[in-house]
């Protein structure tokens, strides 16, 4: 097994066994996760954590999703929110990359494999992907091209990321009300 196979595993087995922990965490003490009843009524939005009532697993990452910034900002403060929007914009990138890479790079980089016959990668992880590419191959424009595709989708949802940064730090920076607005 390669190097890259057994980070992947390691990796792969890592989050499981985190994603697990939490489950269990949270459906023994669901109001750790989400204090509705300890707020004001209607100050938490309902994400099915609540009330003992724990449902199936990971039920509650598409409600968390779905929260709109303003109560995330509210009920989870400003890390949590650009944590979350964060990981939209990455979902949105891998989104939308994934065409290209299933559509047209996947194909080429399996044709190098079983057109050429190349035996030695050792696992199909390696024969899918750049590894089994000989050197000067004219296949490797698709691949020029694909990171040309990635950088400007990545570049275009960062420049909206900033954009919406920029706007969030004015509002908070012109709040007079607070004292942890004037503090160092």
């Amino acid at each position: 097994m390669s190097t890259v196979a057994v980070v992947a595993l390691a990796n792969l087995l890592a989050a499981v066994f985190c994603v697990t922990i939490f489950e269990f965490v949270r459906r023994k003490s669901p109001r750790t996760y989400a204090p509705k009843e300890a707020l004001a009524p209607g100050t938490t939005p309902d994400i099915g954590l609540h009330r003992g009532k724990a449902g199936p697993p990971l039920t509650w990452v598409r409600p968390l999703m779905a929260l709109s910034d303003e109560e995330v900002l509210r009920c989870g403060g400003f890390d949590v929110l650009v944590y979350l929007r964060f990981v939209k914009m990455a979902t949105k990138i891998f989104a939308a990359f994934a065409p290209y890479a299933f559509v047209v790079l996947l194909p080429v980089n399996a044709s190098v494999y079983f057109l050429t016959g190349e035996t030695n990668t050792i696992n199909s992880f390696n024969r899918l992907s750049m590894a089994s590419m000989p050197a000067k191959d004219s296949r490797m424009w698709f691949h020029c091209l694909g990171v040309y595709i990635l950088t400007a989708i990545a570049l275009r949802f960062l420049q909206r990321e900033a954009k919406w940064y920029t706007q969030l730090r004015h509002r908070f920076l012109t709040q007079e009300t607070e004292a942890r607005h004037r503090s160092v």
